[in-house]
């Protein structure tokens, strides 16, 4: 599949062409150009959320992050923090966890990245630090001691 930006003259044309509740801007193309419709097992298949509870929670990879931060004199490296995250949690993990992301990486090492960006959003972490590099900064440091 690709991506493809329209202006909003040749979206609205679009829009009067789709069947409501029925097409989506590729099936209303298709009629469109006169391709023929696809069957949905066609089509890519939609991703499979994991149901709640079956994947490591935040608040545990946060505490895990502020740890490894704090013994590694407050910064370390992206790969330094899941490789030290991913020793303290063998054996915690479960199969959601382990499921790989389509990038490859596990899903649990993208949950903890998200839950870093998270903590750069409320000032825990840095935002300037260079890339690829995870550093408290003071907010997070005093948090980090206090936990």
């Amino acid at each position: 599949m690709r991506t493809i930006r329209i202006d909003d003259e040749v979206f609205a044309h679009i829009q009067k062409a789709a069947i409501p509740l029925v097409d989506d801007p590729n099936s209303a193309l298709r009629r469109l150009l006169g391709l023929p419709t696809l069957v949905a097992a066609d089509r890519a298949p939609k991703r499979q959320r994991t149901p709640r509870g079956q994947l490591t929670q935040h608040p545990e990879l946060r505490c895990l992050i502020y740890e490894v931060l704090t013994e590694k004199g407050g910064s370390a490296t992206r790969h330094e923090v899941l490789e030290w995250m991913g020793a303290k949690l063998e054996g915690k993990l479960t199969d959601a966890d382990l499921q790989r992301t389509q990038t490859g990486e596990f899903k649990w090492e993208n949950r903890a990245s998200w839950e870093r960006q998270n903590m750069v959003i409320e000032g825990l972490l840095k935002n300037d630090s260079p890339h690829g590099v995870w550093e408290l900064s003071e907010k997070g440091l005093t948090e980090a001691q206090a936990a």
